[in-house]
Order: C-alpha cells, then sequence, then structure tokens
C-alpha cells in the first residue's frame, strides 16, 4: 500500500508519466551511480507555442496534445530511459549511456515526427525546441546540470532555424 501511494506520487496524473520531483529525484541518482567511464545526457523538450494551443482549443485538447507527445516519447525512447513531465510545457529526458551527439540525433528523430496530429477532430500542429547537456563527471551537481540544459532548451526556443541546441 505504501509503495503504491509512493508511486502515485511520483506520477504525473497527465500524462502518466513521472513528474518533476521524480525526475529530480532520478537525476541525483544517476549522478551518483555515474561511472567516469560512462556517459550521462539529459534533454529539456519544450513545446512551442504551447499556450496558443490551450487558449484556442482549450485544456483538455492541450492536456491531450502532452499524453500524446508523451507517448510519442515512450515509443521513441530505448528502453529503461527515465523521463517525464516536469511540467507546463516541458519534458525531461535523462539518458544513460548516450553522448550528447547519440542524444541530438535521437531528439532529431523525435522533433521530426511530432508536427501534425489530430485531437477530437482538431488538427494541431507542433513543434519543439530541445536542450541537451552532457555530464562528464566534473564535480557539478545537479542544479548546475539543470542549468546548462535550460541554456541550451533556451537558446533553441530563441532560435528561428536551430530547433536542438548542445549545451556545453
Amino acid at each position: 500500500m505504501v509503495n503504491h501511494i509512493r508511486e502515485e506520487v511520483r506520477i504525473d496524473p497527465v500524462t502518466n508519466t513521472l513528474n518533476r520531483a521524480a525526475l529530480l529525484d532520478e537525476l541525483e541518482i544517476a549522478l551518483n551511480d555515474f561511472a567516469t567511464e560512462g556517459t550521462l545526457t539529459i534533454a529539456m523538450i519544450d513545446i512551442d507555442n504551447f499556450n496558443i494551443i490551450n487558449e484556442t482549443y482549450g485544456r483538455t485538447i492541450g492536456d491531450a496534445c502532452l499524453n500524446h507527445l508523451a507517448h510519442w516519447l515512450a515509443e521513441l525512447l530505448p528502453d529503461k530511459t527515465v523521463y517525464g513531465h516536469m511540467g507546463g510545457d516541458d519534458f525531461m529526458v535523462i539518458l544513460n549511456d548516450k553522448t550528447a551527439s547519440a542524444a541530438e540525433s535521437l531528439m532529431k528523430s523525435f522533433s521530426t515526427s511530432v508536427h501534425l496530429f489530430e485531437i477530437d477532430q482538431h488538427e494541431l500542429e507542433v513543434t519543439v525546441s530541445i536542450g541537451i547537456t552532457e555530464y562528464n563527471g566534473f564535480p557539478e551537481n545537479s542544479r548546475d546540470l539543470m542549468r546548462r540544459v535550460d541554456f541550451g532548451l533556451q537558446e533553441s526556443k530563441n532560435s528561428y532555424s536551430k530547433k536542438i541546441t548542445i549545451s556545453v
């Protein structure tokens, strides 16, 4: 019973993926488990102009869009990849044993697959901006890593042509 409740607290009710608190816990675990020979990369995904979807079609369609994108991520990512909904229109992916360039390739596949879909007879055109950063074992904590991935995400959001940015 306690484990069931603990697991429910870790799950985002909209996307049925890990929530922000659970993702940050998993990032701490990944950093603690990091081996100097391995790699650890995180990606932050933001849905471009998501507020327009909510304002135009309502939050029910917005939630369905988030759920749809979470489902696409689940299909694309390698088994046992940790990912989830950070809140709002942001998702985070923790990729163990993937370099930043391998993560970029994976995220390109994701970003090109999510352009046009239909929810409740509404055709939505969705694009995403993505920030990626790789942990190299330097003495930095999860906050520093989150700052770097957020910087890359902001660079992508502010660019009209570059939708994926690797921040070092």
